[in-house]
C-alpha cells in the first residue's frame, strides 16, 4: 500500500498559495469538489489540521508575466 506524502503548509513561504481540501474524500461521484483556503488567511493550527486531512492539495500561485 502506497503512503501519501504529507502536505506541508509553510504559512510564510506559501502566503500566496491556495490550499484545497477535497470536500468529500473517497466519493467517486464528487471528485472535483474542494474547499479552498488562502494560506495567508490560515492560522498555524488551521494549517496543521488541514495538512492532515485526506485529499489535501497545496496549489502554488500561478506566475504572473509582464509583457515588455
Amino acid at each position: 500500500m502506497a503512503t501519501k506524502d504529507k502536505v506541508i503548509i509553510d504559512l510564510e513561504a506559501d502566503a500566496d498559495a491556495l490550499v484545497a481540501v477535497r470536500a468529500f474524500p473517497g466519493m467517486a461521484e464528487q471528485p472535483y469538489l474542494f474547499d479552498i483556503y488562502y494560506a495567508a488567511d490560515l492560522t498555524a493550527d488551521q494549517a496543521a489540521q488541514l495538512a492532515q486531512m485526506p485529499g489535501v492539495v497545496k496549489v502554488e500561485p500561478m506566475p504572473t508575466y509582464r509583457l515588455a
